[in-house]
């Protein structure tokens, strides 16, 4: 896989046709090569989420629906040049009457035919079309490949891309209330949607891009609904995708921004799988005195990168009660610890009376958002917690002796709040303080 940059785009696809069909991750994959062939920068994250603005970059809206998440969708965008003509149209379904009346248009000379077709659809075809959807995606899939053999010359480069990972908890657009049944097995439904549509590609000699293998170990580049991607993994898409078309037409691939040089090594497989370093030196500078600002701003220490992040940071330090979801999200409310320097919480029994924080303070979370039990700890002990506090002191009492009691007063006082996350480890027999 090479790395393209924006003259490499220009002479790659100069007075070439590609039109796009897919999601909303395809019209980020338009997105990204509007922005490639214009410069060499990243979108950045408005841009990444905004859908059906009137122009892009210079591109034009052509059609738009109402802004729904409904499966009546529609949009279609398109950026002319003189050097190149991009085209993506949304779809919400593999093969439909929309779908079909695009091909129309193409069979009767209303549009050009593509010299390069990019087809994606997925997620909304296996989660809002009734609990057969899977095997009526097979059928809309060899349906599809049909038509395009009656409309479509041989010239014309058809290219399928796999549909990319999704994480365990989905928040698409597509994940209506009707489809939270799909949520569990989506991950599954996905990698078997994937299985179906190339050995139905294969059969009718189209190309596969499989982003699913380049993207299943590089999920830190997700977003957080589960399903969209960050802005250096839709770089790595649009290099992947220009690759394939690439070795489909026999142009060798283009030498690294970097070949000149020697300062710069990177390794080969670093250079493969597009690391972000190798990504910011390819597209962060104008020239080799002058860097671009990142359109989106470093992760914060302040926060973690991701769901998975915040849970393993939460459950090292605290005993997570079963109320608490560790996927939500947590901010860390000391600033000067990371996850290196994690202070742990003291291990006996009962602490000293006398013995007060570490010097660099514990480390504190903070939920965002309301526990599913219904209270929220704002710094104060609320009165909710004071009172499961004092039967469980009660309990203890009862059970240790009144020689312990004087352990357990401590934690009846309104400042506990500030420090107690979890007030009982799992033997149910210490206090972490």
């Amino acid at each position: 896989m090479a790395i393209y940059r924006k003259n490499d785009v220009k002479d790659l696809l100069r007075q070439e046709y590609v039109l796009l069909l897919g999601d909303s991750v395809q019209r980020s994959i338009y997105k990204d090569m509007v922005v490639l062939s214009q410069g060499n920068r990243f979108l950045s994250h408005r841009e990444l989420k905004t859908k059906g603005e009137p122009t892009f970059c210079g591109d034009k809206l052509v059609k738009r629906s109402e802004l729904t998440n409904g499966i009546h969708y529609r949009e279609e965008r398109e950026y002319v040049t003189k050097d190149l003509h991009l085209k993506f149209c949304f779809l919400t379904k593999i093969y439909n009457d929309y779908v079909e009346s695009i091909l129309n248009s193409i069979q009767d000379g209303t549009s050009p035919k593509p010299d390069v077709l990019v087809l994606n659809s997925c997620l909304w075809d296996i989660t809002r079309y009734g609990p057969n959807s899977m095997a009526s995606y097979q059928e809309n899939l060899q349906k599809l490949c049909t038509r395009l053999q009656e409309i479509l010359p041989t010239t014309t480069l058809v290219l399928w891309r796999t549909t990319l990972p999704v994480s365990e908890d989905v928040r698409g657009g597509f994940m209506t209330k009707d489809a939270e049944y799909r949520k569990d097995m989506l991950r599954l439904d996905v990698m078997r949607a994937n299985y179906f549509a190339y050995n139905i590609m294969n059969k009718f000699s189209y190309d596969v891009a499989d982003l699913y293998y380049h993207f299943q170990f590089q999920l830190h580049r997700q977003a957080r609904d589960g399903v969209h991607w960050n802005m250096y993994a839709h770089r790595r898409v649009t290099n992947i995708l220009l690759s394939h078309i690439a070795n489909a037409w026999d142009v060798p691939d283009p030498v690294l921004p970097w070949h000149n040089n020697s300062k710069i090594n990177f390794n080969e497989s670093d250079v493969m799988f597009n690391r972000t370093n190798v990504l910011c030196e390819a597209y962060g500078h104008l020239d080799s005195t002058k860097k671009v600002i990142s359109p989106i701003r470093a992760p914060s220490r302040k926060k973690p990168t991701d769901h998975q992040s915040a849970g393993i940071l939460y459950s090292d330090v605290y005993t997570v009660p079963d109320d608490i979801h560790v996927e939500e999200e947590y901010e860390i409310l000391n600033p000067k610890l990371s996850e290196s320097s994690k202070v742990m919480l003291p291990s006996a029994p009962y602490p000293d009376k006398d013995a007060g924080p570490s010097s660099s303070g514990p480390l504190r979370l903070r939920r965002n958002r309301i526990s599913t039990t219904g209270y929220k700890q704002p710094g104060r002990a609320s009165k909710m917690i004071k009172e499961r506090l004092r039967k469980e002191r009660e309990s203890e009492i009862a059970r240790l002796g009144q020689r312990d009691a004087n352990h357990l007063e401590r934690f009846d006082k309104p400042m506990v709040g500030r420090w107690v996350r979890s007030h009982l480890v799992r033997n149910r027999q210490r206090y972490y303080y």
